[in-house]
């Protein structure tokens, strides 16, 4: 029988155990979905344009629509920006190092070579 390492549990929550109800992420999850669901028939929207309608007539739509189609293009573009920042990874700042030890061109080297002269791998 295999050595094995550690020791058994002792404390804390028993495995499986599911997290406590948090009654104010409920609430604000409850609301987020409420927003981004489609539930407003295009009927009941009153943007003043009645040809706006009839061309969407039996459509629905969300709040979060509604709100865009009431913005600027450039509030839309932030507020899209804004919330791609809550479910898209970061990128990570990434440092490389550019410096050129030879400014050789291909064409430098073949004469180099067909003159006869012996030139190292690392150049």
């Amino acid at each position: 029988m295999p050595f094995q390492k550690g020791k058994p549990k002792t404390g804390g929550r028993a495995k499986g155990t599911p997290n406590k109800d948090n009654p104010l992420k409920t609430l604000l999850h409850e609301h987020s979905v409420d927003y981004f669901t489609r539930n407003i028939p295009a009927e009941d929207v009153d943007f003043g344009n009645e040809e706006w309608k009839q061309k969407h007539a039996g459509e629905m739509f969300s709040h979060y629509e509604l709100d865009l189609m009431s913005m600027k293009a450039s509030e839309r573009a932030k507020a899209e920006i804004e919330l791609l920042s809550y479910h898209t990874p970061k990128m990570q700042a990434i440092s490389a190092d550019m410096s050129v030890k030879a400014n050789k061109t291909i064409t430098d080297r073949i004469s180099r070579l067909a003159a006869g002269e012996e030139i190292p791998a690392e150049e």
